[in-house]
């Protein structure tokens, strides 16, 4: 599983894309800087995202399990990334005084600060657009003997009634790895 700095930068990574259209909207406004950090640090927690999920694949802990319900859970992400546009229709700049500016500034940091640690106490990895942009696909999943779970996975369906392997990120939050039928052919 991982620990609690790595499923707080797993949760950073879900607000990347936030940073990026921040910084893009601030290209042309004077200081080359000002749009620069935010897309470099946009592209570092990308970059983060997927250096995670190899570490927890190569040390993290493996799970056999039993699927026996498998449900898409994609459909938030559409909801989230509306929640990430709505600080951003008006551009700081349009703010006619200095005070103006940096209130607008000091909101949309305390802004991102909420949806973190909201994303990171209700473990919602899966509105996590980065992953989903990497080719990842999120179910919400029932095993034998588990209560309802959230599976990451590149495949696009799950195998029902197989014996999988996955590696726990979270205490309800898995990334799978392979299954009978990968196992068999290899």
């Amino acid at each position: 599983m991982l620990n609690t700095f790595a499923r707080i930068l797993l949760v950073c990574t879900s607000l990347a894309p936030m940073l990026l259209v921040a910084g893009v909207s601030w290209i042309g406004t004077g200081a080359w800087v000002r749009p620069v950090v935010p897309i470099g640090v946009a592209i570092l927690l990308c970059l983060v995202a997927l250096l995670l999920l190899a570490l927890a694949q190569n040390v993290g802990e493996r799970r056999e399990l039993v699927l026996s319900k498998i449900d898409r859970a994609d459909k938030n992400v559409l909801a989230f990334m509306f929640t990430y546009v709505l600080p951003l229709l008006t551009p700081i700049e349009s703010l006619t005084t200095q005070s103006q500016k940096l209130g607008g500034t000091l909101a949309l940091m305390v802004f991102v600060f909420l949806i973190g640690t909201v994303l990171f106490q209700t473990q919602l990895h899966n509105v996590n657009p980065v992953l989903g942009l990497v080719g990842y696909r999120f179910f919400e999943v029932e095993a034998k003997g588990h209560n309802s779970l959230l599976l990451m996975s590149r495949r696009t369906t799950l195998p029902k009634d197989v014996r999988i392997t996955a590696i726990g990120l979270s205490d309800t939050c898995l990334l799978y790895t392979s299954d009978a039928a990968d196992e068999r052919s290899s």
